[in-house]
């Protein structure tokens, strides 16, 4: 999980400010809420749906392939929306978001 809290959040300042102006908030919460919430946001955000439940993600041992795949995608997600925002203009605090590709 600690990887998948510095790509979200730390990697990119754009991006983490991108997925905060998206309604998505995912500071300061106990590991349960976090992983709920970065679901959401990869569903509504990027139109991803991880293939495991996030009672999967916390169980060891269980689809150990699709949590590294899970985590590859994700930071291929964030490095290409990284790219378009930078690409389109995107500035930390921005409150309209400029027409970006997925």
């Amino acid at each position: 999980m600690p990887a998948v809290h510095f790509t979200l959040l730390l990697y990119s300042k754009q991006v983490a400010d991108f997925i905060t102006s998206k309604g998505f908030d995912l500071y300061a919460q106990n590991d349960f809420a976090f992983m709920t919430n970065v679901f959401s946001m990869l569903s509504s955000v990027f139109d991803y749906t991880p293939h495991f439940t996030i009672e999967d993600f916390f169980t060891p041992n269980v689809a150990v392939d699709r949590k590294v795949s899970f985590l590859l995608t994700i930071i291929a997600l964030i490095k290409s929306k990284q790219a378009d925002l930078i690409q389109n203009g995107y500035q930390i605090g921005d409150q309209e978001t400029p027409t970006l590709n997925r």
